[in-house]
């Protein structure tokens, strides 16, 4: 009579979800096809994971969230619906309004929380409680202009709006100042020696792009200030859904890209010469690959990874010098990898100070950003590749819990955790 044998097996160490054995080994002991709602201690022991509770419910699908810190105080913020709620002791405040089309991003720059949805650029204003249009800067596009025009090249013209500044130099004889457009929307103002003259003092020709005072101004250098506004087409910045703060040591620019007329282009905002507000010069973009789409940017030390659905590059901030001596900040951009992208859209993140990027066949960490080589993008999700390979990977959200050393990838029906 054949005896059924017994076999016991006593398990101390967890090693976690393995849907899979590495690199297609068999399944490890310790390892379970199947684990919910546990986490495993530094000493690989099993210990259940903390609930949860509902903060609040928002009238809207969630799009997107931000915690943080503004002017020393803190929020907590929702794009829900076609809302931006500002949530504070389980109930919730309407802020503002968003385009609830596609992806939106929330990102904290100079002190400020931008976001952007695709459809315009907003910033959140402490004061009033609620997001509006940032404040624009007015470029100063040329100096030491002669009255019939021309002048010296100082700022290109901003792409989030047409207002536009220029000065004059006065030969003492000439009334008439010839402006760099014509068919402008506005004369703004006009100032000579600093002093503002009234509606009166002067008549601009919108049409022609001229402007004549009513008293020939004396002689002098750059005492003649005009301000218009060009008709201008506002959609490039306006019409992307993500936004990053870079600038390569420091945090001193904005790129964004995600522009569904241009999914190739990335800009980057400029610094102004001469006032405040937010700058984005005509000449401050790159044109990413071959025209796939750009997905993700993720910052790395002083350099910016950027990722298409099918190739990555790098670029940095490099100081330059123009024909007349003037400095000038480029981002020249480098092939990190032509075959490895990225499926993941928005700002990408780093795990260990190592990027993510996301491909056909699981989660990927760049051990090395400083050479071209196909080694420098490992694999490490193969133990839950079934699962995500059953998931559509370029909608998966992720946070770096970096607190408790997790990296939370959240699916459509559930939330994988990497410890």
């Amino acid at each position: 009579m054949n005896r059924e044998k017994k076999f016991t097996l006593t398990l101390d160490t967890f090693l976690g979800l393995r849907e899979s054995g590495d690199e297609g080994a068999e399944l490890k002991i310790g390892g379970s096809p199947r684990m919910e709602n546990f986490l495993i201690t530094e000493g690989y022991k099993l210990k259940k994971r903390a609930g949860y509770r509902i903060l609040c419910t928002l009238p809207g699908k969630v799009h997107a969230l931000w915690n943080g810190y503004l002017e020393g105080r803190h929020y907590f913020f929702a794009a829900a619906g076609e809302n931006m709620y500002l949530i504070q002791n389980q109930t919730y405040e309407l802020v503002g309004d968003i385009n609830a089309g596609g992806k939106i991003t929330f990102t904290p720059f100079g002190g400020k929380l931008y976001v952007a949805d695709g459809e315009r650029l907003q910033v959140y204003d402490t004061d009033a409680g609620c997001f509006f249009p940032p404040q624009y800067y007015r470029p100063l596009f040329s100096v030491a202009t002669p009255p019939s025009g021309g002048g010296t090249f100082l700022e290109s013209l901003n792409l989030l709006t047409g207002a536009t500044a220029q000065r004059f130099s006065p030969d003492g004889v000439s009334d008439t100042f010839v402006l760099a457009a014509k068919n402008l929307e506005s004369v703004d103002y006009v100032m000579v020696g600093g002093t503002s003259l009234y509606r009166h003092e002067f008549q601009a020709d919108i049409v022609r792009g001229t402007v004549k005072l009513n008293t020939v101004p004396a002689k002098g250098i750059d005492s003649v200030d005009i301000g218009y506004t060009r008709r201008q087409n506002i959609s490039n910045i306006d019409g992307c859904r993500f936004v990053l703060p870079f600038g390569g040591d420091n945090d001193t620019r904005l790129f964004t890209w995600g522009n569904e007329a241009y999914p190739s282009h990335l800009w980057w905002s400029g610094i102004p010469t001469h006032g405040n507000g937010l700058y984005f010069p005509a000449d401050c973009f790159n044109t990413i690959g071959n025209g796939d789409p750009i997905t993700s940017l993720t910052r790395h030390y002083d350099r910016l990874l950027v990722f298409t659905r099918s190739a990555s590059y790098y670029l940095y901030a490099s100081q330059k010098t123009d024909d007349m001596g003037i400095q000038y900040t480029s981002f020249p951009v480098f092939t990190l990898s032509p075959d490895r992208g990225s499926l993941m859209e928005g700002p990408g993140i780093l795990m260990d100070n190592q990027p993510l990027s996301v491909g056909e066949s699981g989660l990927y960490r760049w051990v090395s950003t400083y050479q071209r080589d196909e080694r420098n993008a490992v694999l490490f999700s193969r133990r839950a590749c079934e699962t995500l390979g059953k998931a559509d990977l370029s909608n998966a959200g992720f946070f770096d819990r970096e607190s408790k050393g997790e990296l939370w990838c959240v699916l459509d029906d559930r939330i994988l955790i990497y410890h």
